[in-house]
């Protein structure tokens, strides 16, 4: 009697993370390029880069060791996003 080849199932691949968009991200900024900073932050994603956000940031950037400005730079950005 023939056996059945077991069906492996593997992980479905990870997203590749956003691109920084160019230009640090800071207060008052409203544009699309805020969401996926507030989706990974786990806060409402309205594209708002208000107080909550600038918050959210500088404790992320508090916790990863960087300077804590609440300013999502490059490195911040990468780092996010690692």
């Amino acid at each position: 009697m023939a056996r059945k080849k077991a069906v492996r199932k593997t992980a479905p691949a990870k997203p590749a993370p956003p691109v920084f968009p160019g230009r640090a991200l800071q207060e008052n900024l409203r544009s699309d390029v805020v969401r996926p900073v507030q989706n990974v932050l786990g806060i409402e994603a309205d594209g708002w880069y208000g107080r909550k956000t600038l918050e959210a940031v500088a404790a992320f950037q508090s916790k990863s060791g960087l300077q804590c400005t609440g300013i999502v730079d490059k490195i911040t950005w990468d780092r996010l996003f690692a």
